[in-house]
């Protein structure tokens, strides 16, 4: 570990001396324009003329992001009106199916009423039938028993005049 700790330090110092050997920067090159003031109003007009692109592409970005964003838009709008379109749909469509059962079950309701009242008015017309039948029968027996208390006493009433 010592061996490559001392490697380090050696490769750091050698790049210590390899960097204070290298030339300071002395300006713009005078060489080619020697007029320092045309040099800066070039470096300028560069960096005029970068920053404009830069501008453009950014304002082309931005359109194009906000086309993008109103076209999701669009479509999201779209499928909005298409899921309420849906569900109105929907909703008219249990309204009906509830109408149809409420009137399926009150048609249902009401012949089985009718039913109920036509099995009860046969009941009553049986009862009372049942009911006639059997005061007639009342009524035969009791003239019966009448025309035969009647004879009977007739026969006593024959037997007591001829006994005497």
């Amino acid at each position: 570990m010592s061996r490559f700790a001392m490697s380090c330090m050696l490769l750091s110092f050698g790049l210590l001396i390899a960097g204070c050997d290298k030339g300071q920067s002395k300006g713009p090159d005078t060489s080619t324009n020697p007029d320092p003031l045309k040099a800066a109003q070039d470096t300028a007009k560069g960096a005029t003329d970068n920053a404009k692109q830069i501008a453009d592409d950014a304002n082309k970005a931005a359109q194009d992001a906000a086309k993008t964003a109103n076209d999701a838009a669009k479509k999201a709008s779209a499928d909005a009106a298409d899921a309420a379109k849906q569900a109105s749909d929907a909703t008219k469509a249990a309204a009906d199916s509830a109408k149809n059962a409420i009137s399926d079950a009150q048609k249902a309701a009401d012949e089985a009423a009718k039913k109920a009242g036509d099995e009860a008015k046969k009941a009553t017309d049986a009862a009372a039938d049942a009911t006639k039948n059997a005061a007639d029968a009342t009524a035969d027996a009791a003239k019966k028993a009448a025309d035969a208390a009647g004879d009977a006493a007739k026969k006593a009433a024959d037997a007591a005049n001829a006994g005497k």
